[in-house]
């Protein structure tokens, strides 16, 4: 009778209802874990912006981050702020990158305030370590590069100005001899 009936349903439906509260938890638990990832890589090289793995987190936090959740919301705002922040050519150059390290703490601690951490700023911003010899390295590399693309730069513009004189020689061939002298002539006085 009536009993039989519930008894029924709930032998149906019981299991059901079971598979979706499973299934329920286990994909919040994975976006949790996402969450925190990217929190983690985050903090880990908060000190090292460059480093790939920063970078990628970076990138992916709109995506992880992206549920209705006033927190969440909050989270994406400081993403955006920051990330506005790192295309802005038009700051000021002497403060640029102080902005850049306040705008990723903030970033930081909206994510730890979301993920039930009881970070403050004055921790996120000084509690890294990161090794003098790193630093030292890093600006030798940016100092490698930069020297690098000036004599690449410099190799460019004696190619052109050769091949202008060489453009100019096969047109005219007096042009090149004019300008020979004309070089000697500088030299000499």
């Amino acid at each position: 009778k009536i009993t039989d009936i519930i008894m029924i349903f709930a032998i149906i439906v019981g299991p059901i209802i079971a598979v979706q509260i499973t299934e329920f938890i286990r994909r919040h638990q994975e976006q949790r874990d996402r969450k925190m990832y990217l929190f983690r890589t985050l903090m880990a090289t908060r000190s090292a912006t460059l480093a790939p793995a920063h970078i990628e987190a970076l990138n992916l936090v709109e995506i992880e981050f992206h549920s209705n959740n006033h927190q969440d919301c909050k989270v994406v705002n400081a993403w955006k702020l920051y990330r506005a922040h790192l295309f802005d050519s038009n700051y000021p150059q002497e403060s640029w990158d102080a902005r850049r390290a306040d705008l990723l703490v903030e970033l930081l601690y909206e994510m730890s305030s979301e993920l039930g951490y009881n970070y403050d700023k004055a921790h996120i911003k000084g509690g890294t370590y990161y090794p003098k010899t790193m630093v030292t390295l890093s600006l030798i590399k940016q100092k490698f590069v930069n020297c690098f693309l000036n004599y690449c730069e410099a190799i460019v513009h004696c190619l052109l100005v050769f091949q202008s004189l060489f453009n100019r020689s096969t047109t005219s061939p007096n042009r090149f001899r004019s300008w020979k002298v004309l070089k000697v002539k500088k030299l000499s006085n």
